[in-house]
This record gives structure tokens, C-alpha cells and sequence, in this order.
């Protein structure tokens, strides 16, 4: 019989990775669609920023500047959704 407390520990995390892929797709919804994709690229799989610059044919400034404006959007957002589910 598994440990309550690892399956506790595995239904959290299910929960944590459902919430961001939520909040993700509910803010991709709002934004430019290439600000969508350079903020998929640079933060969620990992790329380095000179990469997806290259790639999508933008600046490194932008790169960074995206993903910083998507990620406080995404606090923002993931806060929201608890908070709608509390």
C-alpha cells in the first residue's frame, strides 16, 4: 500500500501543474500570439533568450521584457484561479 503522504504529495503537485497550464493558456488568450510563443520558448522549454531571438527574429531586450511582463501576468493570474477556487 503506498504512503497517504506520497499520494497526498502526488495529487499537490497534479494540482500546481493543472493550475499553471491553466493560468498559461488563459494568458496566452490575452497577449500578442508571438509574445505567446517567445515566452513558451525562453521560459517554459528552456531555450537560451539568443536562441528564440535568432529564431523568431526579435531582439534579446525583447525576449527578456516579454517574459518578464508574462510571468508577473502569470502570478497574477495563477493568484486569480486559487483564489476563484478557495
Amino acid at each position: 500500500m503506498p504512503d497517504p503522504g506520497d499520494v497526498d504529495a502526488f495529487w499537490e503537485s497534479e494540482w500546481k501543474k493543472n493550475l499553471l497550464e491553466t493560468a498559461i493558456a488563459r494568458v496566452s488568450r490575452r497577449v500578442n500570439p508571438k509574445h505567446a510563443q517567445i515566452y513558451d520558448l525562453y521560459a517554459i522549454r528552456n531555450w537560451a533568450a539568443g536562441k528564440v531571438a535568432r529564431e523568431l527574429g526579435v531582439s534579446l531586450v525583447q525576449v527578456y521584457l516579454v517574459s518578464h511582463r508574462l510571468t508577473r501576468m502569470l502570478k497574477q493570474e495563477v493568484d486569480y484561479l486559487q483564489k476563484k477556487l478557495e
